[in-house]
Formats: structure tokens, sequence, C-alpha cells
């Protein structure tokens, strides 16, 4: 397994993971996630789990 498809793999778990978690939860690891990506995490976030970005920022 290369570094592309181990990274692949990630992203459908966390894609996966996301979807199980209840409204509460998906907003609080939305926020945590974004935090982690730094300047334009807020962004790529709320593009990767289609929420608002202010609903991110809330959450941070």
């Amino acid at each position: 397994m290369n570094k592309t498809e181990f990274n692949c793999d990630i992203e459908k778990t966390t894609i996966l993971f996301f979807n199980n978690l209840s409204e509460k939860d998906k907003r609080l690891f939305a926020g945590l996630q974004s935090m982690g990506l730094g300047y334009y995490g807020v962004t790529e976030i709320s593009k990767k789990f289609n929420l608002s970005k202010q609903t991110i920022r809330i959450e941070q």
C-alpha cells in the first residue's frame, strides 16, 4: 500500500465515521478537524463535510 492509497483509505474512513455521528458530534468533530488543518482548515472541512463555515467556526 503506497501513501496515496493510505490517504484515500483515511479519507473514506473519516467520512464514514462522520456520517455516523449525531448532529452535535458532527459539528464538534468538524471544528476539531479544521483546527488541525490550520489557516484554511475551515474552508477545507466545510467542503469535505458539506457544512457551513459559520457552523464550523462556532465549534472551534
